[in-house]
């Protein structure tokens, strides 16, 4: 009679070969993606640049380049991210802007709506002569590319995503943000936001007359005047009870 031992020593081997084989099989499988990691949406940075010349005492910005300056303050508060940078030579005699014309136009930016901490003044060694450099920076969406109609598209047995399947969806929805810089990280909350959630929640739990709405004010108001009014025909006076004993009437 055969030890049947090496029989079952012989096993291990096989079944190891067998093991590993599965898991090299499990680990070729494709990873399945959804459109949105198949055409993915991002944004890259963009620098928004305005140069003003300043010849003699003209303003730069007067006239028809008022536009422009109008559209530079209203594209920096509506996208831009960081500061807004004033640009000019180094101080040099004939060729560089006066300190007060380079005070004079970041006034001029704050009375446009920008914030004074978000301006920035930089010299620099190299640029035009009397030329003073606006800038700032933006993000601009990058959108996938659709049209793959190589798959026909009436024999489908497998029931398989098409290539271009959800191309489109992505494409719209970066042409649709209103600032592609969220398409990088989101915004964070402004203390503003949490200042005035307390505040209504506040004003919600305790009754305060100043918070009565203008309308329910003239409401009882329009009603006093009602109450006077028909007092005044019946001959009542206005701090009389309807039942009580020390009724009077003329």
């Amino acid at each position: 009679m055969s030890d049947p031992r090496p029989v079952r020593a012989s096993l291990g081997p096989v079944l190891w070969v067998f093991g590993a084989l599965s898991l090299l099989a499990t680990c070729a499988e494709p990873v399945t993606q959804d459109y949105t990691q198949r055409f993915p949406l991002g944004a890259q940075p963009e620098t928004v640049s305005v140069p003003a010349r300043y010849v003699g005492a003209a303003d730069p910005f007067a006239g028809d380049a008022r536009e422009t300056f109008d559209t530079l303050v209203h594209g920096y508060l509506d996208r831009g991210h960081g500061p807004i940078t004033i640009a000019a030579l180094a101080p040099r005699p004939g060729t560089s802007p006066t300190p007060a014309r380079i005070e004079q136009l970041r006034q001029r930016l704050i009375a446009a709506g920008v914030p004074a901490s978000a301006i920035r003044v930089m010299m620099t060694e190299e640029g035009a002569p009397n030329t003073v450099t606006l800038s700032y920076e933006r993000y601009s969406a990058v959108l996938p590319t659709c049209g793959d109609w190589s798959t026909p598209m009436d024999f489908n047995p497998m029931n398989t995503a098409y290539p271009n399947f959800g191309c489109d969806q992505q494409r719209n929805l970066g042409q649709m943000v209103a600032d592609p810089a969220d398409l990088v990280s989101m915004h964070q909350a402004q203390p503003s936001d949490t200042a005035n959630t307390e505040r209504l929640i506040k004003d919600y739990r305790s009754v305060v007359p100043s918070s009565v709405p203008p309308v329910a004010t003239e409401s009882v108001k329009n009603s006093l005047e009602l109450n006077a009014d028909q007092n005044a025909a019946t001959g009542t006076s206005v701090g009389q009870n309807s039942g009580g004993s020390g009724a009077s009437t003329r």
